[in-house]
């Protein structure tokens, strides 16, 4: 029997962006970008609630808190939790698969610790529920979460029909026509992030190069479930922000910094979209930008 390839069986899936307030943050970007957004609901076993913006099947996921009692009590609302404490901002995002089962018996088998599967589901507006399994792989040291998986009950091509489908009379309410195609992490540790990264996943890294509007740069890149991960360094070192009372600097900077968008028609990236929106006292108040937002490239940085 041939060993079980974790990659092999991923596809990117969201990001989550902790805001206090998802539908205030989704209305600017409306505003500012022209996305489409699209309203999500409450997770009621998480204590928080969503708003959604499609690229494909991928999406931004802008998630915000209804109850704290409620959160303490699972991994995902205190991440939600700690998110906010923090200033907001991006810091997790996901891969769905639907090998679940098969994946954690391979990690089991590496001696690799995790969470879940964890059930879940929420109502959408429509009325109509649905339901995932998530799994969330356990770092050893402090720093950036990695990646969790997720397994919805229905199948790509059934959840595709389902939310295409609410576009009427050639009038899009869903989806936007742009594929996200590449997130920047900032880290402090870009070596240790690399390698718990290519453990629980089974991919490798390579030197290539980054190009934006802004800047050209060259480092460590994962490419995994069909999009790439820039691993990028941050600068100083982390104990330079503990005296602003942000708490451990490693929680309260190392994030998603850049989500990277493109048709995939055009080629990567070209156009650089400033969206500033972790800070603590706005909780994503500040996106702005000169320029609309390019519906053949662009990037929507966090």
């Amino acid at each position: 029997m041939s060993e079980f390839v974790v990659r092999s069986h991923l596809h990117f899936d969201h990001v989550v962006h902790v805001v206090e307030l998802p539908e205030e943050v989704a209305l600017q970007c409306e505003q500012r970008f022209g996305f489409v957004t699209a309203a999500g609901g409450e997770h009621p076993g998480f204590g928080t609630y969503n708003r959604l913006a499609y690229f494909g099947l991928s999406y931004l996921e802008w998630v915000g808190l209804k109850s704290a009692e409620v959160a303490r009590e699972s991994v995902f609302g205190r991440h939600v939790l700690h998110g906010l404490a923090n200033g907001g901002g991006s810091r997790w995002f996901a891969f769905r698969t639907d090998r679940m089962d098969s994946v954690v018996a391979a990690w089991s088998r590496q001696g690799l610790t995790y969470v879940g599967p964890v059930a879940a589901s929420r109502t959408r507006p429509d009325g109509r529920v649905l339901r995932w399994r998530m799994l969330f792989p356990r770092r050893q040291t402090a720093g950036l979460e990695l990646p969790f998986l997720i397994e919805w009950e229905e199948d790509d091509e059934t959840r595709w029909a389902s939310l295409a489908g609410t576009n009427k009379g050639g009038v899009r309410t869903f989806g936007n026509s742009a594929r996200i195609v590449a997130l920047t992490l900032g880290l402090w540790n870009v070596e240790l992030y690399q390698q718990d990264f290519e453990r629980y996943f089974n991919t490798s890294s390579t030197l290539r190069k980054e190009s934006t509007r802004t800047a050209d740069s060259t480092g460590l890149v994962l490419d995994c479930g069909g999009i790439s991960l820039f691993l990028r360094a941050l600068d100083g070192s982390p104990s330079d922000r503990r005296d602003e009372g942000m708490g451990d600097a490693s929680v309260a900077r190392e994030r998603i910094t850049t989500v990277h968008f493109s048709d995939g028609e055009q080629g990567s990236s070209s156009q650089t979209l400033s969206a500033l929106g972790h800070a603590s006292d706005f909780f994503g108040s500040r996106y702005c930008h000169a320029e609309p937002f390019s519906k053949t490239a662009g990037v929507y940085s966090l």
